[in-house]
């Protein structure tokens, strides 16, 4: 029976503030913080084999007026990212 090895990767990034639009309250989200794509070849060379990909949100929703002072709700924002990667056991 094969059996299987499993490695994670998790990709976060935050919000940040629209800087081209003057007051802006609202805010865009940032870069991630593992740029996969630059790993992916490597991966593959070292017998890892994608099976997954789940998106998530750290934030909970509800209503933000730190910003605008007008109450933006970040529920459903994708904060995270978990990869699950597999290869065959040695």
């Amino acid at each position: 029976m094969q059996k299987w090895e499993y490695m994670t990767i998790v990709r976060s990034r935050g919000w940040g503030k629209d800087k081209d639009v003057p007051n802006a309250g609202w805010r865009l989200g940032s870069n991630w913080n593992v740029d996969i794509t630059k790993n992916l070849v490597e991966l593959g060379d070292q017998g890892w084999e994608l099976v997954a990909v789940t998106p998530r949100s750290s934030y909970l929703g509800g209503l933000d007026t730190s910003y605008s002072g007008r109450g933006d709700d970040y529920a459903g924002f994708t904060s995270d990212e978990l990869w699950v990667f597999k290869r065959p056991k040695q």
